[in-house]
């Protein structure tokens, strides 16, 4: 292979590794700034209780304890900006749930 066709084709393998790199690059950039909004969503007063501890637990991958006096309530109630009586009304409102769903009718 001539000089010119293999600096030709190393430069085309070079420019898509770059391309490959900077793919990754922003897929990285556009993941963080995502969830740097969610996590400033979980405590926007825009969103009810209900959905900001939704949000909360997608993004820490746990779910709402059930325990009313759990230690991880003070950091949901801190991270969501609400009050541990909004999060005892949610895990009330998910066990009335519970109750009353054929899931829960059966357990």
């Amino acid at each position: 292979m001539p000089l010119n066709e293999l600096n030709d084709v190393l430069a085309a393998a070079g420019s898509s590794t770059n391309d490959r790199r900077a793919a990754v690059l922003r897929e990285n950039a556009e993941r963080t700034a995502r969830r740097r909004s969610e996590i400033e969503a979980q405590s926007s007063p825009l969103m009810n209780p209900q959905e900001r501890i939704r949000l909360w637990e997608k993004l820490h991958e746990v779910t709402l304890p059930v325990s009313r006096d759990h230690k991880l309530l003070r950091l949901i109630a801190q991270s969501t900006a609400l009050s541990l009586e909004e999060i005892h009304e949610e895990q009330v409102r998910r066990l009335g749930s519970m109750r009353h769903s054929p899931a829960g009718a059966n357990a």
